[in-house]
Protein backbone atom coordinates (compact mmCIF):
# COMPACT_ATOMS: atom_id res chain seq x y z
CA UNK A 1 0.00 0.00 0.00
CA UNK A 2 2.03 3.02 -1.25
CA UNK A 3 -0.82 6.34 -0.30
CA UNK A 4 -0.21 6.95 3.87
CA UNK A 5 -3.51 8.52 3.88
CA UNK A 6 -6.04 6.27 1.76
CA UNK A 7 -7.64 3.72 2.67
CA UNK A 8 -6.83 -0.02 2.18
CA UNK A 9 -8.20 -1.03 -1.51
CA UNK A 10 -10.67 -3.56 -0.82
CA UNK A 11 -9.69 -7.26 -2.94
CA UNK A 12 -12.48 -6.76 -5.50
CA UNK A 13 -11.24 -3.14 -6.16
CA UNK A 14 -8.94 -3.15 -9.12
CA UNK A 15 -5.82 -0.90 -8.78
CA UNK A 16 -6.59 2.18 -11.67
CA UNK A 17 -4.51 3.09 -14.21
CA UNK A 18 -4.83 5.56 -17.26
CA UNK A 19 -5.58 4.02 -20.90
CA UNK A 20 -2.56 4.26 -23.20
CA UNK A 21 -4.92 6.12 -25.69
CA UNK A 22 -5.70 8.58 -22.95
CA UNK A 23 -2.04 9.30 -22.48
CA UNK A 24 -0.89 9.13 -26.22
CA UNK A 25 -4.08 11.13 -27.52
CA UNK A 26 -5.72 13.01 -24.89
CA UNK A 27 -3.31 14.12 -22.25
CA UNK A 28 -0.33 15.61 -24.13
CA UNK A 29 -2.35 18.65 -25.39
CA UNK A 30 -4.01 18.68 -21.91
CA UNK A 31 -0.91 19.32 -20.44
CA UNK A 32 0.35 21.29 -23.03
CA UNK A 33 -2.49 24.27 -22.84
CA UNK A 34 -2.57 23.98 -18.94
CA UNK A 35 0.85 24.80 -18.72
CA UNK A 36 1.16 27.21 -21.71
CA UNK A 37 4.41 25.07 -22.50
CA UNK A 38 4.95 23.02 -25.57
CA UNK A 39 6.75 20.24 -23.51
CA UNK A 40 6.07 20.32 -20.33
CA UNK A 41 7.97 18.08 -18.12
CA UNK A 42 6.25 16.34 -14.85
CA UNK A 43 7.02 19.65 -12.49
CA UNK A 44 5.38 21.64 -14.94
CA UNK A 45 2.34 19.57 -15.30
CA UNK A 46 1.91 18.41 -11.42
CA UNK A 47 0.63 22.28 -10.38
CA UNK A 48 -1.64 22.42 -12.62
CA UNK A 49 -3.34 19.44 -12.74
CA UNK A 50 -2.75 17.20 -10.43
CA UNK A 51 -2.21 19.74 -7.00
CA UNK A 52 -4.76 22.11 -5.67
CA UNK A 53 -7.77 23.48 -6.62
CA UNK A 54 -6.50 23.62 -10.85
CA UNK A 55 -6.02 19.37 -9.94
CA UNK A 56 -8.42 17.31 -11.96
CA UNK A 57 -9.52 15.29 -9.01
CA UNK A 58 -10.18 18.82 -6.62
CA UNK A 59 -13.38 18.61 -5.43
CA UNK A 60 -14.51 15.20 -6.71
CA UNK A 61 -15.09 12.63 -3.93
CA UNK A 62 -12.44 9.77 -3.53
CA UNK A 63 -14.02 6.76 -4.33
CA UNK A 64 -11.19 4.75 -2.00
CA UNK A 65 -11.49 7.54 1.30
CA UNK A 66 -14.86 8.87 0.89
CA UNK A 67 -12.94 12.38 1.65
CA UNK A 68 -13.11 15.56 -0.75
CA UNK A 69 -10.55 15.42 -3.55
CA UNK A 70 -9.56 12.33 -5.61
CA UNK A 71 -6.24 11.35 -7.45
CA UNK A 72 -6.03 12.12 -11.56
CA UNK A 73 -6.83 8.29 -12.49
CA UNK A 74 -10.31 8.67 -10.05
CA UNK A 75 -10.93 11.72 -11.73
CA UNK A 76 -11.07 10.33 -15.46
CA UNK A 77 -14.07 9.14 -17.22
CA UNK A 78 -14.29 5.18 -16.61
CA UNK A 79 -13.15 5.12 -20.88
CA UNK A 80 -9.72 6.29 -19.78
CA UNK A 81 -8.97 4.36 -17.17
CA UNK A 82 -9.23 1.01 -15.70
CA UNK A 83 -7.63 -1.86 -14.25
CA UNK A 84 -3.76 -2.00 -14.33
CA UNK A 85 -2.58 -4.32 -16.68
CA UNK A 86 1.00 -3.10 -17.53
CA UNK A 87 3.34 -0.33 -15.88
CA UNK A 88 4.80 2.15 -18.08
CA UNK A 89 7.31 4.26 -17.13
Amino acid sequence: HVCPVCAELPPEMPTLGLAAAYLVNIFPPLARSATADENPNFYDICPTLAHGSAGMGYNRTCPRDGRPNCSIVDALEDAHSGKVTRFVS
